[in-house]
């Protein structure tokens, strides 16, 4: 699938894709243009992470994280801790 298809299967600008490409935080294969399956789940899941106040670095974090012994563990430690930090802003606003 080329940039231009994932633009319109996850409403993505195309700038944003390439940002997240020359952070980065896209792990296409050596070479290729075009994005499987898995590389599009990473994006989708990438968008939502940055969208939920992760930083591009928090969110690197995430996905190195699933390579790790404790990968799930930790996965799950990173989104309660944004989650207390989103709710937190949030009621300090009310």
């Amino acid at each position: 699938m080329t940039q231009q298809e994932i633009q319109k299967e996850l409403a993505l600008p195309l700038d944003t894709i390439r940002q997240y490409e020359k952070a980065g935080l896209l792990r296409l294969k050596a070479g290729s243009s075009d994005y499987v399956d898995s590389d599009i789940q990473h994006l989708g899941i990438l968008d939502t992470l940055l969208k939920a106040g992760f930083t591009p670095g928090e969110a690197k974090g995430y996905f190195d994280a699933e390579t790790s012994k404790n990968g799930s563990a930790e996965q799950i430690r990173m989104l309660r801790q944004k989650r207390k930090q989103l709710l937190d802003t949030i009621h300090s606003k009310q």
